[in-house]
């Protein structure tokens, strides 16, 4: 049944919750393929195989056999572009760049073991290191466009918003990896305080 404007609440939320658990198994039934025989080895149809779906609807849900290993991150990226444009005007750009990828970072804080899996697997993967530099062009578009904003850099030919977005998400990117490598328990908002405190040294003036 379609959903329509008289579609009971309760019936639209049972719907989201049945969706999001798809997505769940189907991350998990993914990630268990990868780490058993290696991505390049496995098919849309063998993960489909293994959730006893078809492979149609695996591909409603994930349109590339690369976004079952970060089925969330266009939520990352709207939930980045939310965050920053919920901080206060009166905040330098820097600063409201820092506060929204520690929102964004302590969410990410609770899946320590599935990030290392998916870091393995794109470390033995030059096709998953390739679409991992495109999702980071994404956060960095989301990033440049809210700096241009705020600091009046609009021009396209100005250079600042667009290294400062790079810079940002170098600081997460390298933050991440140290706490996936890391034998403790530190929580990825530490690494992530340390690289941004670092990069404020050079580029906190903005």
């Amino acid at each position: 049944m379609a959903v329509t404007d008289q579609t009971p609440p309760d019936e639209l939320d049972a719907r989201a919750r049945r969706r999001r658990r798809f997505r769940h198994d189907a991350q998990a039934a993914a990630l268990d393929l990868f780490t058993e025989r290696g991505y390049e080895a496995v098919t849309m149809a063998e993960i489909a195989e293994r959730l006893d779906v078809s492979e149609r609807t695996l591909f409603r849900y994930f349109p590339s056999k690369e976004s079952l290993l970060d089925p969330t991150h266009e939520q990352l990226v709207e939930r980045l572009a939310g965050e920053l444009a919920a901080r206060p005007t009166s905040e330098s750009a820097f600063v409201a760049v820092r506060e929204a990828l520690r929102a964004v970072g302590d969410e990410m804080d609770h899946d320590r073991a599935s990030f290392v899996a998916r870091m393995s697997l794109v470390e033995a993967s030059p096709a998953l290191q390739a679409h991992l530099l495109r999702r980071q062009s994404e956060l960095e578009d989301a990033i440049a466009e809210v700096v241009a904003a705020r600091t009046g850099l609009a021009d396209v030919d100005d250079l600042r918003p667009r290294l400062f977005a790079a810079a940002a998400v170098a600081a997460l990117r390298v933050a991440v990896q140290r706490w996936v490598a890391s034998e403790s328990d530190d929580e990825l908002l530490t690494a992530l305080e340390q690289a941004l405190d670092l990069l404020a040294e050079g580029l906190g003036g903005l």
